[in-house]
């Protein structure tokens, strides 16, 4: 970043808040860019995240790595609960660290938002309600089911522990599987895990502390999560704030990351060029009045004078 500390103080100063300690307040959000080889991160995809480490962000959060072979969603997947990834991992944590910047890898679970092509296994997901981009009606989640899920959490959540990199960003939005649990369009359960937003919250924050106690207490644990469904019968901001809440309450999260948008406004979750800058930062503005967590902004955030 050629921009000088002093014009923009605050964007450039550190950030300092128990366990992340970030040089600056620049975060490369999570993306997908299916440069994985084999399910690890090889030399392309490591090369692409230690070019935007040379450039001067504080911290990368690497794209959606599976936590359970039900959501294996392209054949260039990267594999978070496949043993193989710890090594990769390792090499990452090595090209970004010499420029002071932090590896944070992001656990996933696409729930319907997917096909079963490249999985071969039924699609996952709250009820039997299709997405929007999916042609498939998904099979509601079963008892049995639930241990997998977890299992593949804490099993990705452990390799994240046994590697160099610094921490691990839940995915709980863009109508993945926990953001599908949290929305009553997706979530027609009558069971513990649906109905109230508390009993449709309870399985993201399960996940959020097995994974707090599977990575342990000296890496990041951060939480992606919609600031609105930017639909109609969908999560509004109130209701994302009143998430953040019990999110915080956990005290096993050091930061949320604010963005919005599900399968049924899929063009917004990577806003195009028309769209104003900042277009969501409205919405991680409203959480950080909830929470005294630290929060991300994303949305066409182009500029640092912006």
């Amino acid at each position: 970043m050629a921009t000088s500390a002093s014009a923009f103080r605050t964007l450039l100063s550190p950030l300092s808040r128990g366990r992340l300690q970030l040089k600056n307040r620049v975060v490369f959000p999570g993306h997908q860019t299916l440069f994985s080889e084999n399910g690890v991160i090889g030399p392309r995809m490591r090369n692409y995240y230690a070019e935007r480490a040379r450039g001067g962000v504080a911290a990368i959060v690497v794209e959606g790595a599976a936590v359970h072979d039900t959501t294996i969603k392209f054949p260039n997947y990267l594999l978070a609960h496949d043993p193989r990834i710890v090594r990769s991992l390792d090499e990452l944590a090595a090209a970004l660290h010499p420029h002071g910047c932090k590896g944070i890898l992001q656990l996933a679970h696409s729930g319907s938002r997917m096909s079963s092509h490249d999985s071969r296994q039924a699609l996952w997901a709250p009820s039997s309600v299709r997405s929007a981009i999916s042609p498939e009606l998904p099979h509601a989640m079963r008892a049995g089911d639930f241990d997998a899920l977890m299992a593949g959490y804490e099993q990705s959540a452990r390799h994240v522990a046994q590697s160099a990199i610094d921490g691990v960003e839940v995915h709980a939005a863009h109508e993945y599987l926990l953001g599908q649990f949290l929305s009553p369009l997706n979530n027609l359960r009558d069971d513990s895990y649906g109905g109230s937003l508390e009993n449709r919250a309870r399985l993201l924050l399960e996940v959020l502390r097995l994974v707090r106690r599977s990575v342990g207490e000296g890496k990041v644990v951060g939480v992606r999560l919609n600031g609105s469904d930017l639909t109609p019968g969908g999560l509004e901001p109130a209701d994302y704030a009143q998430v953040a809440r019990m999110i915080e309450a956990t005290g096993v999260v050091d930061y949320i990351s604010i963005t919005a948008g599900t399968s049924r406004d899929n063009n917004m979750i990577v806003p195009p060029m028309d769209v104003p800058h900042g277009v969501f930062a409205d919405y991680a503005a409203l959480i950080r009045q909830q929470v005294g967590l630290p929060v991300f902004a994303v949305g066409r955030i182009k500029t640092p004078a912006f």
